[in-house]
């Protein structure tokens, strides 16, 4: 049974007053900035696991017999590479010391 693993992330409205984006460039600007902290976060591999998931909507499975991997092993590196997407989060996001 796969278990789906959360990011939590605060979300900016880059909204200015005089012009309003459209979900479509809202969109855009957030995969732009998840693709910024998966290249901070991840090696190469784990990167490309994370896109093929989560931007191309691959199945492990898929990813798995691409890779000649068993898909176990897709799942530990989704969960670690999560772990580490979450802590350069949390470090590029909170490092003013600013609090919740």
């Amino acid at each position: 049974e796969e278990r789906k693993i959360r990011i939590d992330f605060e979300y900016q409205d880059f909204n200015s007053e005089d012009e309003k984006t459209t979900e479509e460039e809202n969109s855009i600007c957030l995969k732009t900035t998840l693709e910024q902290y998966i290249k901070l976060a991840c090696d190469e591999k784990e990167a490309l696991i994370l896109k093929k998931i989560y931007f191309e909507s691959y199945q492990q499975q898929e990813i798995a017999k691409e890779m000649g991997v068993c898909r176990q092993r897709v799942n530990a590196i989704v969960k670690r590479s999560l772990q580490k997407l979450r802590r350069v989060f949390y470090e590029n996001h909170y490092h003013t010391g600013r609090k919740r």
